[in-house]
């Protein structure tokens, strides 16, 4: 699938270097796109699905952006802001049978049609651990946000911190529930995943409802956490029935209380490796496990 994603969008003009903005919820066709843009050796450039109109233009202005790969409510909740783009001359629509062009700005693709197109990746230009591999938005708290620019070995080096922190191996399966925008949800989880050979389980968002069901049903071994997530699983009335014969062995996580930490390892008896790291630098601290400092 991602062999013929790389085609498809080389087949629309994609090649090394070429911005492409990402609007999608979890999913398939998130891992399709983004995994084929980075065998081009384009650049991905996720946006936060919860952003206004004029968040979504800033981004896809600032970073150059050429194509948009998304959904028809993306596109039609954001179609003004979306004109006004001057780079951006095509958009792959995921569900969308057949090409057309609503707009005389851009012209509009189908995702499934361009994943046909047979398209010859021999010419095609190798990718350097050093390229440029995404441009990533920070949430922007002393202005607009920041495009930082990430390279494959950014990524790669994310992957094997995290991987080797918590000792993943191919029998373990990581919970993520985080947005696939954010780098939390792409290196830190999926990155390590791919590293170690393990398995994913990726949902659209976190649910204290079908938290446990869901690791249970998958046996998940580690998840991601934050300090408001384990409150929300640390106050669960039903959290101690429903978590009965879970499979996590440790989780992994960052702005955690020492009390939500040492509540949630007493009720579920899961441990947590901590560390401080930020988009633009990678984790730079990481705990062990066995000699966590609490706070």
């Amino acid at each position: 699938l991602v062999t013929k994603a790389a085609r498809g969008f080389a087949s629309i003009g994609v090649m090394h270097g070429t911005r492409v903005c990402i609007a999608l919820p979890n999913g398939i066709d998130f891992l399709a796109a983004w995994f084929g843009l980075a065998r081009l050796g384009a650049i991905e450039v996720p946006i936060n699905l919860e952003f206004k109109g004029t968040q979504v233009r800033y981004v896809v202005e600032d970073a150059g952006a050429e194509i948009l790969v998304t959904n028809q409510w993306f596109l039609i909740e954001h179609h003004r802001h979306i004109e006004e783009c001057v780079r951006l001359h095509t958009v792959v629509l995921i569900d969308r049978a057949k090409s057309g062009s609503p707009s005389s700005r851009f012209s509009v693709r189908s995702f499934q049609e361009i994943l046909e197109n047979d398209f010859d990746l021999e010419g095609v230009r190798s990718v350097r651990s050093s390229d440029p591999v995404a441009i990533m938005y920070t949430s922007g708290t002393t202005g607009s946000p920041k495009g930082v620019l990430l390279c494959h070995e950014h990524e790669i080096c994310l992957g094997e911190n995290i991987a080797k922190s918590i000792d993943l191996k191919p029998n373990d399966c990581f919970y993520n529930f985080f947005p696939m925008h954010h780098n939390t949800a792409q290196g830190i989880i999926t990155c390590s995943t791919l590293l170690a050979g393990a398995q994913m389980l990726l949902v659209d968002r976190f649910s204290r409802t079908r938290f446990w069901t869901d690791v249970k049903a998958h046996a998940c071994t580690t998840f991601y956490a934050m300090g408001a997530i384990l409150e929300i699983l640390n106050k669960d009335t039903d959290g101690i029935a429903t978590s009965k014969g879970h499979t996590l062995r440790i989780g992994w996580g960052i702005a955690m209380g020492v009390e939500q930490v040492r509540r949630f390892s007493e009720l579920f008896g899961v441990g947590f490796v901590t560390g401080y790291g930020s988009t633009e630098v990678n984790m730079v601290a990481i705990s062990s496990g066995g000699d966590s400092r609490p706070g």
